[in-house]
This record gives structure tokens, C-alpha cells and sequence, in this order.
């Protein structure tokens, strides 16, 4: 069975840093560690505008393709599902990019 390509749209808290909350217990706090969870799915692809977040994020997921902009990441990837892990304020405009992409 072909596996979902997920990609993460915002990876500060739920999008990706909760998976290392060392207050927090074991159990799944980001969209992260859910998608490693799930045998089906394949992280392929996160985003930020944060180069801070993406070069940190990239030292620990050499294999995850990171990105700036959106277009770049929908066009050079195969994604099947976006995770949108941004401030609740930006939800909308990031739907709207990605509907017209």
C-alpha cells in the first residue's frame, strides 16, 4: 500500500518543538511525532518562515525536505495531506495559498 505524503505547515509548538517538552509525558503533542507514528504515513515535506526553526529542524531530519515557500514545497513534493500547524490567525490564508496552488 503507497504511504500518505504528509507535509507540516509551521513547525514551531503542535506543528513540531511539544514532541521535546521534557514537562510533557510520552504520549503524541505534535503533528511531528503523530505522522512518525503512523505506519501509513510519510513525513515529506515542513515549512516555516522561520529560518531559525528550519535550520534546527533539518540538523535532526536530514531527510525531510524543509522549505520558505509554499509553492516551492507543494511543487517539488508529491503531498497528499497539509498539516496546518500556524497561528490560528493564519489558518485561512494558508488555505486559501494552498487552494489556489
Amino acid at each position: 500500500m503507497k504511504k500518505i505524503n504528509t507535509a507540516i505547515i509551521g513547525i514551531g509548538n503542535i506543528g513540531y518543538l511539544l514532541s521535546f517538552d521534557k514537562k510533557r509525558s510520552k504520549k503524541t503533542w505534535s503533528h511531528f511525532s503523530a505522522y512518525n507514528k503512523i505506519k501509513e504515513a510519510k513525513l515529506v515535506a515542513v515549512l516555516d518562515s522561520d529560518r531559525k526553526k528550519i535550520y534546527r529542524f533539518k540538523k535532526k531530519n536530514k531527510k525531510i525536505n524543509c522549505y520558505t515557500s509554499l509553492t516551492k514545497m507543494i511543487k517539488e513534493n508529491d503531498i497528499d495531506l497539509v498539516s496546518i500547524c500556524t497561528p490560528a490567525q493564519f489558518h485561512f490564508k494558508n488555505i486559501i495559498e494552498l487552494l489556489k496552488l
